[in-house]
């Protein structure tokens, strides 16, 4: 927990002004997992991260995946200590390492962790107890939005004790649009996260100090309860410096993505991307509304009067427009607008 007074938040995902990419609105409910859940990633090589910004397009759709890793989330009952960590409520559990959250009032907090660090040859088992909750998503968040906590914790590593200490701060650094392999679009927010921290520990037998930065890049969508993207660069130094980098991205859209996709924009464009015709599909009963097409200079290059009818879809023909990326803004007649993504190839 900290001393933070969030942002002013805006909620739900937002259609703004003609051109304009949608910015969403990330929260416990809709973008935590839950205990039993399990995410596939593909892994890639590290690269910066693009530039931030408002309405920027994240183009990641020519990733190659060089290898797989999955993350599961346990209930901390299943956990072979569950007494360590009383207050969590989930635990997460990657690459031999398991890290215990609660979910609070303030968002995502840390309140342990189990892992092995190797230093010098050295196998180390850390049991990691904190001592002030890192709050490590701060829930709601929207941009713009920004937080920053302590980190402090005592730490066993194999049976000697030590501290953790140092700080942890987190921003939204970008919204927009991201397309990834596999046909995923998505209206997407970028939440950048820095951890500087020093650890005592005892190596050898020898008291030593390890200092760890962790920069990383989070990508979240309205449908998903994980991040669809995550750039990472972690770095241990003690006597040197070990750094551990890279890219995990899903591919392949978690079962009923377009449906929860329309969901959140309240409706679907469909092919996307699309050459000649699209259609366009409602959440729920559909309502009149008008439909305009958005191109990236934030020119109405199209705009129809779409009426209900219950069965059908109302499509547009789209053939006219030049390949590349659009915004399609449906306004239904109670005056609500939403946005979606439409890309153009041919």
């Amino acid at each position: 927990m900290r001393p933070y007074v969030p942002a002013l938040l805006t909620a739900g995902l937002l259609a703004t002004a003609p051109g304009a990419l949608a910015q969403i609105t990330i929260t416990a409910a809709n973008n935590l997992p839950d205990a039993g859940q399990s995410f596939t990633y593909n892994t890639a090589a590290y690269a910066a991260p693009p530039p931030g910004g408002n309405d920027v397009a994240f183009n990641f759709s020519g990733l190659v995946a060089a290898g797989a890793t999955t993350i599961d989330w346990i209930d901390p009952a299943d956990y072979s200590e569950p007494s360590m960590f009383p207050t969590a409520q989930m635990a997460m559990a990657h690459g031999g390492d398991t890290v215990f959250y609660a979910v609070t009032a303030e968002g995502l907090e840390r309140v342990g962790e189990r892992n092995t660090l190797t230093v010098l040859g050295n196998d180390l088992d850390l049991k990691i107890v904190h001592t002030n909750n890192m709050l490590e998503l701060d829930l709601p968040l929207t941009s713009p939005g920004s937080w920053t906590d302590q980190v402090e914790g005592t730490v066993d590593s194999d049976g000697s004790m030590g501290s953790r200490s140092g700080f942890i701060q987190g921003n939204v650094d970008a919204y927009g649009y991201i397309d990834l392999p596999g046909g995923i679009t998505s209206a997407v927010l970028r939440v950048y996260t820095r951890i500087d921290e020093v650890v005592q520990i005892a190596i050898n037998g020898n008291p030593a100090n390890v200092a760890h930065k962790r920069h990383q890049y989070d990508y979240y969508v309205p449908w998903l309860k994980m991040p669809v993207l995550t750039s990472y660069m972690d770095s241990m130094t003690y006597i040197f410096t070990l750094t551990e980098s890279g890219i995990r991205f899903m591919t392949e859209a978690p079962v009923g993505v377009q449906e929860d996709a329309a969901e959140a924009a309240g409706f679907l464009v469909v092919p996307n991307p699309a050459s000649d015709r699209i259609e366009l599909v409602q959440k729920g009963a559909p309502v009149p509304a008008r439909v305009q097409v958005i191109d990236a200079a934030g020119k109405v290059v199209l705009t129809r009067d779409l009426l209900a009818v219950a069965g059908q879809r109302p499509g547009l023909d789209v053939q006219m427009l030049a390949a590349g990326v659009y915004t399609v803004r449906l306004q239904e007649a109670s005056g609500l607008t939403r946005a979606q993504r439409l890309t153009i190839a041919r």
